[in-house]
């Protein structure tokens, strides 16, 4: 295993994309009792619960706290020999942590009693298919019928393909915090044969089992499918790349949403289209769940998360009325 892992870390150094992988389940508060309990969970740490390095300089995951974990980690799989092969490495992170600046603001402030470990430590902690289990099918968080952007997904992709310039067939189209892949079937079949759906996701585990299904469901997804993983900071999509950009209920787990923004920005193809679906911040309107819930869970308002997306670059276009959804609102933007 250790073999294993130090090829891949010398690759990864040496290749064209640098990659530091943090043991994060403890930052995050998931529990290293996992890495006990669960054998694969130990295998797959070191590369799971990671931050991509993007060119533009290291992301808000990289802390010495968890670069701190990265070496406990190596020297718990393999001994000291792998903690000092693996604190070699650390040296170098650290350098770079000191010297450049993380991210181009603060974090975004919210509720770190609701999200007491960690902004999108559901989606981070445990292993694939403990989160899997948590999020897809029929019963899952994200894909249950009682969610209301599962129960109309068909109708929303069929109102964005109404709002969009000569429509979605063709086009390319970027779903950020693309989860379990609720969108990737509706998706490619709108954009055809000759469009392309970029699933793009900050969970390692996520990211995992849309590989699965890009490949499981290849004969039934008739557009080219390709998955990217982000960071907190940068979405890891190419500049003038995309002809839209789908964020649905993702917006408010942003932690850096300027920086990330600002790059959806620089990937957007002019003329382009940005679409956002959120949660309104209105105990009137939340019928899923709990009173004052909304107010712990969502940071602000839609006012606020328009204020900061123009901010980042983008022009405000309209609001979609989508009476079915009586929880979200849908903002549309262009560059």
């Amino acid at each position: 295993l250790i073999s294993g892992l130090r090829q891949k870390f010398i690759s990864t150094m040496f290749g064209g994309r640098r990659i530091v992988r943090v043991l994060s389940e403890a930052h995050r508060g998931c529990g290293a009792s996992s890495y006990v309990k669960h054998a694969k969970s130990v295998q797959e740490g070191l590369y799971e619960f990671s931050a991509r390095i993007p060119r533009r300089g290291y992301t808000s995951s990289v802390t010495t706290y968890q670069i701190t974990n990265k070496w406990l980690a190596g020297g718990i799989l393999g001994g000291t020999a792998a903690g000092v092969f693996y604190f070699s490495g650390i040296l170098h992170d650290l350098g770079h942590v000191c010297c450049e600046d993380l991210t181009k603001e603060g974090r975004a402030k919210f509720n770190e009693e609701h999200y007491s470990r960690g902004l999108n430590a559901n989606f981070l902690c445990g292993s694939t298919d403990e989160v899997i289990a948590l999020h897809a099918g029929p019963q899952g968080r994200f894909e249950k019928e009682g969610r209301e952007i599962a129960r109309h997904r068909q109708l929303i992709v069929s109102k964005i393909d109404a709002v969009i310039p000569g429509g979605l067939g063709g086009k390319v189209i970027a779903d950020v915090g693309a989860g379990t892949g609720l969108f990737l079937a509706p998706f490619s079949n709108a954009v055809g044969s000759k469009g392309e759906v970029v699933e793009v996701e900050l969970s390692q585990q996520f990211v995992n089992h849309l590989k699965v299904r890009k490949t499981a469901d290849k004969k039934q997804l008739p557009s080219k499918v390709n998955v990217v993983q982000c960071t907190d900071t940068h979405a890891g999509v190419q500049p003038d790349s995309v002809d839209v950009i789908f964020i649905c209920d993702v917006y408010h787990h942003l932690e850096y949403p300027l920086a990330f923004m600002e790059t959806l920005q620089t990937a957007l193809r002019q003329g382009g289209r940005l679409v956002v679906i959120d949660f309104h911040r209105d105990d009137a309107k939340i019928t899923s769940h709990p009173p004052g819930w909304i107010y712990e869970h969502v940071r602000a308002d839609q006012a606020t998360f328009r204020s900061e997306i123009e901010q980042a670059g983008f022009r405000y276009v309209s609001d979609v009325d989508i009476p079915e959804l009586s929880e979200n609102y849908t903002m549309v933007f262009t560059k």
